[in-house]
């Protein structure tokens, strides 16, 4: 049975700072993930003059117009780069959710093993299209999206190593609004669980519905300053999910039933199965 694969996204949680995104690298070693992933926006085809000059005052901004925020929190290609060799001599692979066409063409640079499409993005035609035909294959979140785009985006992605991802775009998410019960109406595709609550049962449980796929935000502190911290996992938290993930695939085994005992059971077996004797009565012999 393949690993399930496990993302700790650091998105905008490194809060513009190089030493942060390096410490929760860091931390999602430590808790034995497969990939950090971050986010990759080109300004001038993710916002207009007027979305950029909006005033966007509140808590956690890091600016005072939305643009002004969303510049401080995006690196640069240097900056990726540097990044991505700290995730690869750590043992994980370096994933970015791209918001457009231009971080596209850099995430593929990087060599990725695979390239995510953000729920924000399932309407993005353009940039579905662009991924159609690409090597690598594609992660989709469908947090944002309508039955008819999901049967649009499954139209244009057809690969098979494609994964669907399911997730829900609130944050953080009420339980009531997670739906797990998405992945068993996921059809004959890989499919994935994006989580936007800080609690890692759910996961858990999306690992034995069928998810081979888990992501989840890491943070170094959910009460830090920036609005994604609060549905993020702490390095403890990551790390417990990870193991009991681990364990759940092992033991969730084969679907198949044996013709005969294996090995492991027949000392058992021979010590409490019970034979027919004379007198019509079942014991221990």
């Amino acid at each position: 049975m393949k690993k399930v694969y496990i993302v700790a996204e650091i998105s905008q949680n490194h809060n513009g700072d190089i030493a942060i995104a390096k410490a929760l690298i860091e931390d999602a070693a430590i808790a034995g993930c497969d990939a950090v992933k971050l986010n990759k926006r080109d300004l001038s085809h993710e916002l207009t003059d007027e979305a950029y000059n909006r005033i966007y005052d509140n808590p956690n901004s890091f600016g005072k117009t939305y643009g002004e925020h969303r510049k401080f929190l995006e690196f640069s290609e240097e900056q990726h780069r540097f990044l991505k060799k700290y995730a690869n001599n750590r043992g994980l692979d370096y994933v970015l959710s791209v918001c457009d066409i231009p971080s596209l063409v850099f995430a593929l640079s990087l060599d990725p093993p695979f390239i995510k499409i953000p729920s924000k993005e399932i309407n993005n035609i353009a940039l579905l299209k662009k991924c159609q035909n690409l090597m690598v294959p594609i992660v989709y979140s469908i947090g944002l999206a309508t039955e008819f785009d999901i049967k649009r985006a499954r139209a244009m992605l057809t690969k098979k190593s494609n994964i669907m991802v399911v997730c829900t775009s609130e944050y953080p998410t009420d339980l009531d609004n997670i739906h797990l019960n998405r992945l068993k109406a996921i059809p004959k595709q890989k499919k994935g669980f994006s989580c936007h609550t800080p609690d890692p049962c759910l996961g858990i449980a999306a690992v034995a519905m069928g998810a081979e796929y888990i992501e989840y935000h890491i943070t170094l502190d959910r009460t830090m300053k920036g609005s994604d911290h609060e549905v993020a996992l702490e390095v403890e938290e990551m790390n417990f999910m990870v193991g009991v993930i681990r364990d759940i695939q092992i033991a969730l085994g084969s679907e198949e039933f044996w013709g005969e005992l294996p090995p492991y059971l027949e000392k058992t077996r021979r010590k409490l199965r019970k034979e027919e004797c004379e007198d019509g009565v079942w014991r221990i012999p």
